[in-house]
């Protein structure tokens, strides 16, 4: 891969002009304009609520700065929560508005309702350049992260300006992280970190306790997996001498996707030499998806097969472990505790109950197309297109993010558009949907 890129969105912007989708007209689909969002990163959802990060475009040149933006479930309500569109503040302790976010491509929710981003550096000729930290925008006042924060502003709770790799076991303000991209929270509160460019995942603890295997104190880091090697290796081993290729070096991944389960385990995304999987570091010793583990050990749940390059060709009904899985670049749990996971171009759920999910029946411990096109099918005139029909005849530009919100709709990171594919038919997003059909919800398509 060429050096000349910026982290963490992994596209190159140009002066384009927009296109009106092909369903323009469509009786099912909302009539108004949508709003341009730039490039969207990551999302995630809470209740009425999804969250997408979305980069600012220039005409020219890798966007400098973020917006944290709010997509109101019930109407589609389009509404920016954190950052700014001018220079904005870098140091902490602003209110949202006027906070400065740079590239970011991981975003969060706690349990106290606030929301967590990735505030990342500009990669240029190899050079990291901008900050390398984790900031949150506090719901309320109070401690929280072993620090105090006032509600509605801006702070940093891991990392800071300057690149590198130290810290564990201490502070998380003090420690050094090196282009921080996907964030998960767990059911206790603690903070999962890829910290993409050391190849390791890492965690800011919330309260005292042992997690991961680890002895843990309020407001310090860990790290749970990842000995910084960018490669693959350790599985059914300890985190700490694993090998997980979180960096982008040669995948096209926007981010190194993560998420944590309902039993706290830590699920990331990785791709090393086209091989793609999803990995796990278990919170605690016990049988998860099928497979005996071990606290602070890190096991692969689905890919490995090492068969696809450009890998989007998984075989429908396939077992999630072994399977010719691609780069994976996004990451979601469901309420029923299936994975949802994306490839550059498609959707995919590896069952963890069998039955039935998603209008198909499901057998536990398989994967399961959802939507999109494989990559050797895509062309110039399909790349992208397709809102309002069948996910199966829907395709996607580069996929960068997924979620499922509180109706069970999936929502995707679709490079210049925030999409969602119908869990069932109703009103979502101000617009009428019928089950198992993809819409736009925000953003306009693009060629870039």
């Amino acid at each position: 891969m060429a050096s000349s890129r910026w982290v963490p969105v992994a596209v190159v912007i140009a002066a384009v002009s927009a296109c009106s989708p092909a369903a323009a007209g469509h009786p099912r689909l909302r009539q108004v304009p949508l709003a341009d969002v730039g490039l969207p990163c990551s999302v995630t959802s809470r209740g009425d609520s999804v969250y997408v990060t979305t980069a600012l475009t220039r005409r020219v040149g890798p966007p400098e700065r973020s917006l944290v933006r709010r997509i109101d479930v019930r109407t589609g309500r389009l509404t920016s929560v954190l950052g700014s569109t001018s220079a904005g503040h870098t140091a902490d302790g602003w209110p949202a508005g006027e906070a400065s976010l740079g590239p970011s491509c991981g975003i969060a929710l706690d349990q106290a309702g606030d929301i967590l981003v990735s505030d990342s550096a500009l990669n240029e000729h190899g050079q990291i350049f901008g900050y390398n930290r984790v900031r949150v925008l506090a719901a309320a006042g109070g401690v929280g992260y072993g620090r105090s924060m006032t509600a509605g502003y801006v702070y940093t709770i891991a990392g800071g300006l300057h690149s590198g790799y130290s810290g564990d076991d201490g502070r998380a303000v003090d420690a050094l992280l090196r282009v921080p991209s996907g964030l998960a929270v767990d059911p206790y509160g603690n903070v999962a970190v890829a910290d993409s460019y050391n190849n390791r995942i890492r965690v800011v603890a919330e309260r005292s306790g042992t997690f991961f295997g680890q002895q843990m104190q309020p407001g310090d880091i860990y790290t749970v997996a990842g000995n910084g090697i960018y490669g693959y290796s350790g599985d059914g081993g300890p985190g700490s001498r694993a090998a997980v290729a979180t960096s982008e070096v040669d995948t096209g991944a926007p981010e190194t996707p993560i998420v944590t389960d309902r039993s706290g385990n830590i699920l990331f995304g990785t791709a090393f030499r086209g091989d793609g999987r999803v990995r796990l570091v278990a919170e605690s010793t016990g049988t998860f998806y099928g497979l005996p583990m071990r606290a602070g050990y890190v096991y692969t749940i689905a890919g490995g097969g090492s068969r696809y390059s450009l890998g989007d060709e998984l075989g429908e009904g396939e077992l999630s472990v072994g399977s010719g899985l691609g780069v994976v670049t996004g990451l979601a749990v469901d309420g029923a505790g299936n994975i949802v996971v994306t490839t550059l171009y498609q959707a995919w759920v590896a069952a963890e109950h069998t039955g039935q999910y998603y209008g198909q029946t499901m057998t536990a411990g398989h994967f399961y197309h959802l939507a999109g096109r494989p990559a050797n099918v895509q062309t110039a005139v399909t790349n992208g297109m397709g809102d309002g029909v069948p996910e199966s005849q829907a395709s996607f530009d580069t996929l960068s993010g997924v979620s499922v919100d509180s109706d069970g709709n999936v929502v995707l990171a679709d490079l210049t558009r925030v999409r969602v594919i119908a869990a069932r038919s109703g009103t979502y997003y101000g617009m009428h949907m019928i089950r198992g059909d993809v819409y736009t919800i925000a953003g306009v398509f693009k060629r870039l």
